[in-house]
């Protein structure tokens, strides 16, 4: 799916390369945006969230809606099924 957005003139595209699972995807995707919003380019803001889900503090996860907190509570650090599947593609 990635590719054929960037075939259609996106400039750049976070996608997964496997299925992930839907806690650990809506806690990244949300850190990601947040980190977006705040001024990183694309491949810092993903790389930047992939590194609060390894992190077993949990550090850099600051507040969230009460819904991704009860998510990000269940999200097992070891597990890289959530985090990994996800690059940056394109500029």
């Amino acid at each position: 799916l990635a590719t054929a957005f960037l075939v259609a003139g996106a400039h750049t595209v976070l996608g997964s390369l496997w299925q992930v699972p839907d806690d650990a995807t809506s806690v990244l995707m949300y850190l990601t945006h947040r980190h977006l919003r705040a001024g990183d380019p694309p491949v810092a803001a993903l790389r930047r969230a992939q590194l609060v889900l390894v992190d077993p503090g949990r550090a850099g996860l600051g507040e969230l809606p009460p819904a991704l907190a009860a998510r990000a509570a269940r999200i097992d650090p070891d597990d890289l099924t959530g985090w990994a599947a996800f690059a940056h593609l394109g500029r």
